[in-house]
């Protein structure tokens, strides 16, 4: 009975072995699974990470960009303006050196159509 007894502990120790060797690997296997996920979230979180500071980069360029594009519109609105001017007092002069010559002479300098 006594060598039964012992052959059943035996069994029974070798079961038990063989399951803690089992639930060690697992263990081993589901680490090494948890480790190569942890890498995968760490690339993703820099990844993020580029993205917000391209976001941040772009907004940035957009904001300067309005701010360009309100500069050259006052710049366009400036130089519309000086040339409107600039044509008003062209015909101006023009109607105060037509206004100034005599009816009926004539001055070969001028074009035909001024002479009135």
């Amino acid at each position: 009975m006594s060598q039964t007894l012992a052959i059943s502990m035996m069994a029974v120790a070798l079961v038990v072995l063989s399951v803690v060797m089992l639930v060690s690997l697992a263990l081993a296997f589901l680490a090494s699974v948890l480790v190569r996920e942890s890498r995968k979230l760490d690339g993703v979180l820099e990844f993020a990470k580029r993205v917000a500071s391209l976001d941040a980069t772009v907004d940035a360029i957009r904001k300067s960009l309005s701010a360009t594009d309100e500069l050259v519109m006052t710049k366009l609105n400036r130089i519309a303006t000086t040339d409107k001017r600039s044509r008003k007092k062209q015909a101006e002069e023009v109607e105060l050196a037509d206004e100034s010559l005599p009816a009926g002479l004539w001055f070969p300098d001028l074009p035909k159509d001024r002479v009135s």
